[in-house]
């Protein structure tokens, strides 16, 4: 008889967040954007980085193009680490209010470029996710109106993430994006067509929107401290508090031999 320990995987799920003049001026109802996302985000009792910063690593990259710096993309950034929520609504207030205009893709290549920094946890066992949530079309540094270029670039950039293993997932914060251009994005991120992406029309549908990322993303895995026989998995017991788990049907053995996933 043999009991191993385990350890739930924490995945990284950095938070790439336009922060250009527009979430600022447009609104869902009382409150603009910029403010819809905080509550969604970091509200102390409802908002999801504060319920799942105990599972979750998360970080943020708010970007824009703010004319009165030399410098373009701005990047405002704290890199993911568990319980991290205090952290990442600090620097989020601090940018209040949003400026200028929305480089995304050269945004997003800029933190491929920074990711070693900025997702410090990169295991096997704890995947790494860019959310991007932006309410406009992209452009880029040198034009603010270059709309076709802006739109390559991105996708561009989202393709570069993919082909270091990370998935980007994206929430239209309004609806002013065009859906083919979020389907374009979606499909580089997850490497696939048909991808889903995510269009909030007010607070309710961006907290949908993002729980439902957030939250499928949320790890199931469970690293074991040792090694199992694959042949005599389901001679084992596995328990989820005091409940008995069953082989195949509520647990199941991935091929490393010491990873364990809950199912359902």
């Amino acid at each position: 008889s043999v009991t191993l320990d385990a350890t739930r995987g924490s995945p990284n799920v950095l938070l790439v967040v336009d922060r250009s003049g527009s979430m600022e001026s447009n609104r869902f109802g009382a409150v603009t954007r910029w403010q819809a996302l905080d509550g969604a985000l970091f509200d102390p009792a409802s908002g999801l980085v504060t319920g799942l910063e105990s599972s979750v690593r998360f970080g943020i990259a708010m970007y824009s193009n703010d004319t009165r710096t030399m410098a373009c993309p701005d990047l405002f950034t704290v890199p993911c680490a568990l319980n991290n929520a205090e952290a990442i609504a600090a620097e989020y207030t601090l940018r209040t209010p949003p400026r200028g205009d929305t480089p995304t893709g050269e945004s997003i290549s800029a933190v491929v470029g920074m990711v070693a920094a900025l997702v410090p946890d990169r295991r096997d066992a704890s995947p790494t996710f860019f959310v991007l949530a932006t309410d406009g079309e992209p452009d880029l540094c040198a034009d603010g109106s270059a709309l076709e270029e802006g739109r390559a670039a991105s996708v561009a950039a989202v393709n570069e993430a993919f082909g270091l293993g990370i998935n980007t997932y994206v929430v239209s914060v309004g609806a002013e994006v065009s859906a083919t251009h979020l389907q374009d994005v979606a499909n580089a991120g997850a490497g696939r067509s048909g991808a889903p992406f995510y269009v909030a029309t007010d607070t309710a549908g961006l907290v949908d929107a993002l729980r439902t990322i957030i939250r499928g993303v949320a790890s199931c895995d469970v690293r074991l401290e040792g090694m199992v026989v694959p042949a005599l998995a389901g001679d084992g017991t596995v328990r989820l508090g005091a409940e008995a788990l069953r082989c195949g049907t509520d647990w199941m053995l991935l091929d490393d031999c010491r990873t364990i996933r809950l199912i359902g």
